[in-house]
């Protein structure tokens, strides 16, 4: 029995995904027609931000610039110098920010230039700096919590790689088995998880209240299992702890009833109201193959076979109270020694 790595090239796939958006979303180079030459610094001059530095056109035509702003990052936040007027950069050209007087009032202590953003015919471009932007961290932030999924998952898919070979091991027949993966619940279990996480819930908000903090726990109605079908029974293996298992021989099924509900084949008993729900897509039995095959399982009566009976000879109450021919002669000998030993004794009284 293969563990399901489904999980794991999903984990993959995003983790790659994610990281392969964020190096591309840095090393797209910026279709802007301005091009920043040398640093962009700041100042803080008489309650003023001072931006300074210089945009260079790098194209063959005037540039008309209709907005224009710059983020500036303080100690405590982030401030927006922005311009609507209209300024136009010639052929070639420079826009020089400190001639500009691009500043605003503030007594925050500027700490650096995060942004310029203009727009120009209506097109809004990333002057400098918002490369790395939100955007960016977010898929950086994404591609790790993934990538520690995947690891997660492959550590999780070994270990119970390992336990199901030693189950094979003591169960070969394992390998020739019909495996769906499915869930085992009962009637009424729904109810009572809601009931204890509402509990939970309660408890972690009290406990909130008195120590500042509080957990609480989701409970579920059904556990995850994998169910193996073989010719003589079916095997019950516990998806989070493989070597939970049990089995139910063919012939010992409790009285239950089998349904079929789209691509799923649920068997229940009666009695108890358990259920085993087997997911039925794209494996080795089709629905109605298994649901056939489980109630084979549930009407099937092995034979009894019969006793074999003791020998009893017609005379057997008899023997044990019979005399022995030896024993009969032994008596015999014994009167008739007896009858000799007297005879004499008389014979010699006379003489």
């Amino acid at each position: 029995m293969k563990v399901n790595k489904a999980g794991f090239f999903v984990s993959l796939v995003l983790t790659l995904a994610c990281l392969i958006g964020a190096v591309v979303w840095l090393l797209i180079p910026s279709n802007c027609p301005l091009e920043v030459q040398g640093d962009i610094t700041t100042s803080h001059k008489s309650g003023y931000i001072y931006v300074h530095g210089t945009l260079k056109n790098t194209t063959d035509k005037e540039l008309e610039i209709t907005y224009m702003e710059v983020v500036v990052t303080t100690a405590n936040k982030k401030i927006t110098i922005y311009d609507d007027e209209r300024i136009v950069v010639p052929v070639l050209g420079v826009l020089d920010l400190t001639q500009e007087n691009w500043g605003t009032q503030s007594y925050e202590t500027p700490q650096r230039v995060s942004e310029i953003n203009v727009t120009i015919d209506g097109v809004k471009y990333s002057v400098y700096g918002s490369n790395f932007s939100f955007g960016v961290v977010v898929l950086f932030v994404l591609a790790v919590v993934f990538g520690i999924v995947t690891v997660s998952t492959i550590k999780n898919n070994k270990k119970k790689q390992k336990v199901y070979d030693e189950i094979t091991k003591i169960y070969p027949e394992f390998g020739g088995a019909a495996t769906f993966s499915g869930l085992y619940g009962k009637e009424g279990e729904r109810a009572k998880a809601i009931g204890k996480t509402v509990a939970s819930s309660i408890g972690a908000f009290v406990s909130a209240l008195f120590l500042g903090f509080g957990t609480y726990k989701i409970y579920g109605a059904t556990k995850a299992v994998k169910l193996l079908v073989l010719d003589n029974g079916l095997y019950v293996v516990d998806a989070e702890n493989p070597e939970e298992t049990s089995f139910i021989e063919k012939g010992k099924f409790p009285d239950s009833v089998v349904s079929t509900n789209k691509n799923k084949v649920v068997l229940t008993n009666k009695a108890t109201k358990e259920n085993f729900i087997f997911n039925t897509d794209k494996k080795s039995l089709t629905p109605q193959e298994l649901v056939d095959r489980l109630n084979e399982f549930i009407s099937y009566v092995p034979e009894v076979q019969p006793e074999t009976a003791q020998e009893v000879t017609p005379f057997e109450d008899f023997e044990d109270n019979s005399v022995k021919p030896s024993d009969t002669t032994a008596e015999v000998k014994s009167e008739n020694n007896d009858s000799l030993e007297n005879k004499l004794n008389s014979e010699d009284n006379k003489d």
